[in-house]
């Protein structure tokens, strides 16, 4: 099977920063995972600092929707996989920390105190600034609550991922 991760062409931030993290480890795996870019993809659009992941492109209007390919589409361009109708659908929300779907600080707290208020590791955690399991394991959580109760229109995917 061959994944393709939608990636916009040109950009570098965070959430394409990830989607090539994603494909680099997918290889190491022995995934054929590659990059479909999006947007103006003139000549080259790798940014030179996504060199290092190595990862082989190609520009979405190549991908041949066939029943033996994964897409995998960040939240920001689910209209991307719509183009799809055999090929597997994968759902990556990368901003649900920073963005529209922001969950509040007392929900993420209460989170906390019900599920790891006898964790030894947490008061650690918490001194050492290093909350970042527990933010995590807060983060897929909520994007399920967010899909179980429909609180935003969700696209049909096979899969979510958080």
């Amino acid at each position: 099977m061959t994944v393709y991760i939608i990636v916009p062409a040109g950009v570098y931030t965070s959430g394409p920063t990830a989607l090539f993290q994603l494909c680099n480890a997918l290889r190491k795996y022995g995934v054929n995972a590659i990059i479909a870019f999006y947007g103006e993809a003139k000549g080259d659009p790798v940014h030179p600092n996504y060199r290092k992941y190595k990862c082989p492109w190609v520009t979405i209007d190549s991908v041949k929707d066939e029943k033996e390919i994964a897409i995998i589409v960040p939240e920001t361009a689910i209209y991307q996989a719509l183009r799809f109708i055999k090929a597997k659908k994968i759902v990556y929300w990368l901003a649900v920390d920073n963005s529209v779907y922001k969950p509040s600080k007392l929900d993420y707290i209460l989170y906390l105190v019900k599920k790891y208020a006898f964790d030894p590791y947490i008061i650690y955690s918490l001194l050492a600034r290093k909350m970042g399991f527990y933010c995590h394991s807060y983060n897929a959580v909520y994007v399920k609550s967010i899909i179980d109760r429909r609180a935003i229109p969700i696209p049909n995917a096979d899969l979510h991922l958080a």
